[in-house]
């Protein structure tokens, strides 16, 4: 090395298509606008995404928030098309009674997982309406 130092291996690493990044963030169900598009598909919108980490872009927290926001902003240039992520698809017939076009969130907890401290804290169902 330049300082005179002998190099040491710190990691060794081998990535394949298994093993892909893996983009996560934070979409609060509370103000995320979803919809029915017109062949039933509920959807929602990525670009209303917050917190992205991008896994796979480097080992550090600080690198995967960069390459996080980095995709972030790539949804943002991007058609809805191409944002959006089709949760579930309900069945259409012209002739049905309810034809939904909008939809929400309720969470239905684990019994005592909204405890902090229990072991299936955070665990349960979101219920899409």
């Amino acid at each position: 090395t330049e300082s005179g130092r002998a190099a040491t291996v710190v990691r060794v690493a081998a990535y394949d298509s298994l093993q892909g990044p893996l983009l996560t963030m934070i979409i609060n169900l509370m103000l995320a606008e979803g919809s029915v598009n017109s062949l039933g598909q509920v959807a929602l919108d990525l670009k209303t995404g917050q917190s992205p980490l991008l896994y796979f872009f480097g080992p550090t927290k600080n690198q995967r928030e960069k390459g996080g926001a980095f995709m972030l902003k790539k949804f943002k240039s991007l058609e809805p098309v191409m944002t959006i992520f089709v949760l579930n698809e309900i069945g259409r017939q012209d002739d049905q009674f309810l034809k939904p076009e909008y939809f929400t969130f309720r969470t239905h907890p684990e019994p005592g997982a909204s405890v902090a401290r229990a072991v299936n804290f955070g665990e349960g169902a979101v219920l899409n309406f």
